[in-house]
C-alpha cells in the first residue's frame, strides 16, 4: 500500500505546473509562428537561421510569460513534506514576497533566458527541417 506521504510527494506542485504549462505552452507555439510567418514572409522555406531565431524568441517569449509561477512551483516541490510551510500557491507567493521581496520571483531569470533560446531555437530547427526531409 502507497502511503499518503508518498502520494502526496510525488504529486506536489502539481496545480503550479500544470497552470504554468498550460498557459506557456498555447504562447510558445503562437509566438513561433508569428516570428516565423514574419521572418519567412511569402517564402515557404524558411532559413534555418529565421526558425532558430523564431524558436529562441517562442522559448524567451514563453518562460517570461510564466516564470513567477515556476518560481513558486518550484518553491512548493521543494518544501517539506512532515513540516510544510506553504499550504499552496497562493501561501506560497504570499511568504515568498514578504520575506524576499518581489524580485525573488525572477532569481535565475537570465540563465533561464539564455539557455531556453538556445534550446528552443534547436528545438524548433530540427523539428522544421525534420518535418521537411520527412515530407519528400
Amino acid at each position: 500500500i502507497v502511503s499518503r506521504a508518498w502520494r502526496t510527494g510525488v504529486y506536489k506542485g502539481m496545480g503550479a505546473t500544470l497552470l504554468r504549462d498550460s498557459f506557456s505552452y498555447g504562447v510558445y507555439f503562437s509566438v513561433y509562428e508569428i516570428f516565423k510567418r514574419r521572418l519567412q514572409g511569402d517564402d515557404p522555406d524558411a532559413h534555418p537561421i529565421a526558425m532558430f531565431f523564431a524558436g529562441g524568441m517562442a522559448g524567451v517569449i514563453s518562460w517570461l510569460t510564466i516564470y513567477p509561477v515556476d518560481v513558486i512551483k518550484s518553491r512548493i516541490q521543494e518544501d517539506s513534506l512532515s513540516k510544510p510551510k506553504y499550504s499552496g500557491l497562493v501561501d506560497c507567493f504570499k511568504k515568498s514576497v514578504h520575506s524576499e521581496g518581489w524580485r525573488v520571483l525572477f532569481r535565475g531569470l537570465s540563465p533561464t533566458m539564455l539557455r531556453t533560446f538556445i534550446v528552443s531555437g534547436a528545438n524548433f530547427l530540427v523539428y522544421e527541417l525534420a518535418s521537411k526531409s520527412m515530407s519528400l
